[in-house]
């Protein structure tokens, strides 16, 4: 079955549920954006379990989800979630092709 990819959070795309993150709490994030406004208010317990120094879910789910290296390699950088939230903002602030990222949600939807 093919889905069109679905639109919210101010027009930007967003992914299917299959691969949408989830937070140690359970919450389930499907843009960016929720990822930047969860980060504003994430306690440092939930930041932490989520980001050593040995791993970064949120490097790792920005890479392999939304194929955006350069983005996840400054999100890999940062040690806390108000710098994060900073680097994924500017990021989704700047002017891009869309197409890309249109092409790579309808592929996330046949998954």
């Amino acid at each position: 079955m093919h889905l069109a990819p679905t639109r919210r959070c101010g027009g930007a795309p967003v992914i299917p549920e299959n691969v949408a993150f989830v937070l140690r709490d359970g919450t389930r994030l499907h843009s960016l954006r929720e990822l930047a406004r969860q980060l504003d208010t994430m306690p440092h317990e939930t930041f932490s379990h989520h980001v050593t120094d040995q791993k970064n879910d949120f490097a790792r789910w920005i890479e392999d989800v939304f194929q955006q290296a350069p983005l996840a390699a400054n999100v890999r950088d940062v040690r806390d979630p108000a710098s994060a939230a900073a680097v994924i903002r500017a990021h989704i602030s700047r002017p891009r092709d869309t197409r890309s990222v249109e092409k790579t949600l309808a592929a996330l939807m046949h998954r």
